[in-house]
């Protein structure tokens, strides 16, 4: 647990790159002693997808946050902050990669008018 909240400080911090690596690593040990489905093991993948998030990364952080979820609905309750948290970010990534596209529909169909 303390490289996870290792990670959420250097986060708060702004150092985003070694928040990643903290989690990253957290959810390596954990996964290892844990397993993939346990609790502690998604929230150091939400945590790293909410990194991602930070990062702008929206669709990097789609695949870590989706599987945090998932792990998180089938043991919390769905008020839980931590299972707020994520829907919120996979609600933000899904605008972000939506307004991505239409940016990338609008230049095409710009170069397509010239």
């Amino acid at each position: 647990r303390d490289l996870s909240h290792i990670g959420s400080l250097l986060c708060d911090l702004n150092r985003l790159e070694e928040a990643a690596d903290a989690f990253r690593e957290a959810h390596a040990l954990d996964s290892a002693a844990l397993g993939a489905e346990h609790v502690h093991t998604a929230t150091d993948l939400g945590g790293f997808g909410l990194v991602l998030v930070a990062q702008h990364h929206w669709r990097e952080a789609l695949p870590p946050l989706q599987q945090c979820q998932r792990v998180l609905q089938a043991s919390l309750e769905a008020t839980h902050p931590h299972l707020q948290s994520v829907a919120s970010a996979l609600g933000k990534c899904a605008l972000e990669v939506a307004l991505e596209e239409e940016h990338a529909h609008t230049r095409a169909r710009g170069r397509d008018n010239q």
